[in-house]
Order: C-alpha cells, then sequence, then structure tokens
C-alpha cells in the first residue's frame, strides 16, 4: 500500500459515523449527503456531448442528401440499420448483384466523406481570422 492510502484509511477509522441526513450548520438547511459528489457526467460535458451529437447527425444527414435514392437506401440498410441487410437480400431487392451492391455502398461511402472533409475544410476556413492587409 502506498502512503496516502495508509492515511487515508487511518482517517477513516478514527472517524465517526454520520448520519447523511443530518443537518450541516446553524441554518439547519443542508444535509451531510448534499456534499457527495455526483457520479453522472457534469451538466456541461452532457450538453456538449448533445451538441457535438446533433452537429454530427445534421452533417450525416446533409451528406446522405448527396446520395441517389438507391444509394441512400443500401447504406441505410447496410449500414444505419440496428440489424445490417446482407449483400445478397439487397441484390434480390433492387435486381442487381453482390458485387455490384458492394460498389454502389463503396462508392456512396465515398461520397459521403467527400462531403463531410469538404464540409470540415469550409468550417475550419470560416473560424480561421481574415488576413490583414499590408
Amino acid at each position: 500500500m502506498n502512503e496516502q492510502d495508509v492515511i487515508d484509511m487511518d482517517q477513516r477509522m478514527g472517524a465517526h459515523d454520520q448520519n447523511l441526513n443530518a443537518k450541516i450548520g446553524g441554518d439547519g438547511d443542508a444535509e451531510w449527503g448534499d456534499m457527495l459528489a455526483d457520479p453522472a457526467d457534469s451538466h456541461e460535458l452532457v450538453l456538449a456531448e448533445q451538441e457535438d451529437f446533433q452537429q454530427k447527425r445534421a452533417l450525416m444527414m446533409d451528406a446522405m442528401d448527396q446520395l441517389n435514392e438507391r444509394e441512400r437506401e443500401i447504406i441505410l440498410q447496410r449500414r444505419l440499420s440496428e440489424d445490417a441487410v446482407t449483400l445478397e437480400a439487397l441484390s434480390e431487392q433492387f435486381g442487381i448483384s453482390r458485387e455490384r451492391v458492394r460498389q454502389i455502398e463503396t462508392r456512396a461511402l465515398e461520397k459521403m466523406t467527400q462531403f463531410v472533409m469538404e464540409a470540415a475544410a469550409e468550417k475550419a476556413k470560416k473560424a480561421l481570422p481574415a488576413p490583414k492587409a499590408a
């Protein structure tokens, strides 16, 4: 054991048990239980994660709008469905070979990636300060 663990244990062993509902101080409003740290993420972190998720979702939806109907359907069923549909099932649905479904899926993902990269570059360009005139 390291020294700090021994010190912490000694302090716990020497302390008296406290009722977490016991009042603190003279005003009687606060309780010991109010002093416990909340194990949940902070509100700021939760809000930031929600905002990040919303931005990513909006960007993905915009990228999906760049696809034609067949590409969109293949991506939805192969990548965004909880139970991914097989190439065989999609080949039967569209009346094309499994290899062609795979090619369409690959091309659709490339289109989406290109769209996201261009959107990120545009966002970065807007975030940079304008060059100063000499």
